[in-house]
């Protein structure tokens, strides 16, 4: 299926380098446990809002939908 649509148009195939968004964090105390470590849960949330705002971005608009997370 991916070799027709890159027969078809081109342009509609995205490298991964195409797809990079970049952020930053500034950790506060109240996010970290009591070894003085990021709680995992916090980074997971960071990186499914970052992952999420890079496919609307890619995607013209349309809302993405999770599936699942493994």
């Amino acid at each position: 299926m991916v070799d027709n649509i890159r027969r078809e148009s081109p342009d509609a195939v995205m490298t991964t380098g195409q797809t990079k968004t970049y952020t930053s964090l500034i950790m506060h105390g109240q996010d970290r446990n009591i070894h003085g470590k990021v709680f995992g849960g916090y980074l997971m949330r960071e990186a499914f809002d970052i992952s999420y705002l890079t496919v609307l971005k890619k995607s013209l608009g349309i809302s993405p939908e999770l599936l699942r997370v493994d």
